[in-house]
């Protein structure tokens, strides 16, 4: 699975978006006490999150398209590239919903609550984490601490309070992680 990830998003900074996103999801899961086929989904799930940006969407450009919205399709076109080894891996559904909120303001569906898959609300809040401290060409990336006020004021309107009470119980680990694979990360390009 990290393979094929790898051959996807390697070269990019997807692919150490990806790496990050799984530490923090991994650490939220293990302070949940999620089980080790729980923690495994979630991991490759993690890994493979994005792998719907891959798509060429020229295809569904017609007089009903709006390139501006393409990006929210990405969780279901993931999906749907998952699907078939969904009978190994249960994560298309970790994929597919993991930019719901529970306040139903997400997409690609705009899920609320527990229409939402557990999983996918503890992936969601490792991305939304990892994108708020990431300096990427969306965004400056904001402060460590910024992100995790940013966090606890979202308790039931972005996710769940026990998603993100765990989150906050970890987030020391994920930060030290983070920390490390940055670093490796630099010293590998040096």
């Amino acid at each position: 699975m990290e393979e094929a990830n790898t051959l996807l998003e390697n070269g990019t900074d997807n692919y150490l978006h990806s790496k990050k996103v799984y530490l923090a999801a991994i650490e939220i899961g293990k302070t949940l006490f999620l089980s080790l086929q729980e923690l495994d989904a979630l991991g490759h799930a993690a890994m493979l999150h994005d792998i719907g940006s891959i798509a060429d969407l020229d295809d569904l450009t017609n007089e009903y398209y709006d390139a501006t919205e393409s990006h929210k399709l990405h969780p279901l076109i993931g999906a749907i590239l998952i699907e078939p080894i969904g009978n190994i891996y249960p994560i298309s559904n970790i994929i597919k919903y993991h930019h719901e909120r529970i306040d139903g303001k997400g997409y690609p569906f705009g899920l609320e609550g527990a229409e939402i898959p557990f999983l996918a609300q503890i992936l969601g809040l490792a991305e939304y984490y990892i994108g708020l401290i990431s300096k990427r060409s969306s965004s400056l990336g904001m402060e460590y601490e910024g992100a995790i006020f940013l966090i606890e004021n979202s308790a039931d309107k972005m996710f769940d309070k026990v998603i993100i009470e765990a989150f906050i119980n970890s987030h020391e680990k994920i930060h030290k992680k983070i920390i490390q694979l940055e670093a490796k990360n630099s010293s590998s390009k040096a």
